[in-house]
């Protein structure tokens, strides 16, 4: 079993800690719940894709970007999810190369004892090239925790489960998908290979991975 799992609001609380940057650093009130789309400038974070880009840049290059705490869960479960799989757990990021300094020190720092590895897509609030599925399926993953669900549409579509974390800038897909699984099964027994799974946090997405793995041994797909 290969699990892999996205870096930012999966494994850590990216977006409310550079939301409380962005407000104070620029004198605006934003809340996370305003985060309706994932692609900020989308909901009035900078005029244009390249000014809200170089804002995210911003955010690096400072402080506070390394105090980042990690989700809620996060840690226990990374540690599970390795037991789990017996392998170490793969990290497939959008952020470009050039933050991985950054990106190494956090998880060095908060999850030294962790087995994880990192890859980077490279193709940061740009989905058109692609390329995070491309790294997910040539690691033949068969789980995938995702918050953005433009990027995991494209992951589903190569036959990876994937696993929707509810965020602000999802919340219509989730919404549906949520209702599509409960109407279906109460416990997802009924999704096949390839699916997107809605989940609300790092419990459901064990219980989630335990439960399809469990019912995978006994022969129920």
């Amino acid at each position: 079993m290969k699990i892999g799992i996205d870096y930012d609001d999966v494994l850590v609380d990216t977006f409310p800690s550079f939301i409380d940057f962005h407000n104070h650093r620029h004198g605006t009130n934003f809340r996370i719940e305003d985060i309706t789309s994932y692609f900020i400038w989308e909901v009035g974070i900078g005029r244009t894709k390249e000014e809200a880009i170089n804002f995210f840049r911003e955010f690096y290059d400072s402080l506070e970007f390394d105090e980042m705490p990690l989700v809620e869960g996060a840690r226990e479960g990374v540690l599970e999810l390795s037991r789990l799989s017996g392998r170490f757990v793969e990290v497939v990021t959008s952020r470009p190369l050039e933050f991985r300094v950054k990106t190494i020190g956090l998880i060095r720092r908060r999850l030294s004892d962790a087995h994880l590895t990192l890859h980077y897509s490279s193709d940061f609030h740009n989905n058109a090239n692609g390329m995070k599925a491309e790294i997910c399926q040539a690691l033949e993953l068969d789980y995938y925790a995702e918050d953005c669900f433009a990027y995991a549409r494209d992951i589903a579509q190569r036959g990876i489960r994937v696993l929707l974390r509810r965020r602000p800038w999802n919340e219509n897909e989730w919404r549906k998908l949520r209702a599509e699984k409960e109407s279906k099964n109460g416990n997802g027994a009924k999704y096949s290979r390839g699916g997107i799974i809605p989940i609300k946090n790092w419990q459901e997405i064990l219980d989630e991975i335990k439960n399809v793995n469990g019912r995978s041994k006994n022969g129920v797909s």
